[in-house]
């Protein structure tokens, strides 16, 4: 009876062991997932504010330019006018 209950205790600690090994691995796993994934989220959000900085830029100058036409269509209306009246 006392060696089936030290063998039973015995298998049970060696279960236990086994199954704290697993979950060890698969916590040290997962954590470098989450490490790879949040280095892809921090890359692909610098790339994201690099794309967002060009295009705002790009508004400024073309902001910027057509303001410049603008000015420039609306003195040639004026002379225009001017001329006509």
């Amino acid at each position: 009876m006392y060696n089936f209950k030290l063998k039973t205790h015995l298998q049970t600690r060696f279960h236990a062991r086994m199954l704290l090994h697993c979950t060890v691995h698969e916590i040290s796993d997962l954590n470098d997932r989450l490490t790879g994934l949040q280095q892809t989220k921090d890359q692909d959000r610098e790339m994201f504010e690099q794309q967002l900085q060009q295009l705002r830029n790009e508004y400024e100058e073309t902001k910027d330019r057509l303001m410049s036409e603008n000015m420039i269509l609306g003195m040639g209306l004026s002379v225009l006018i001017t001329v006509l009246l």
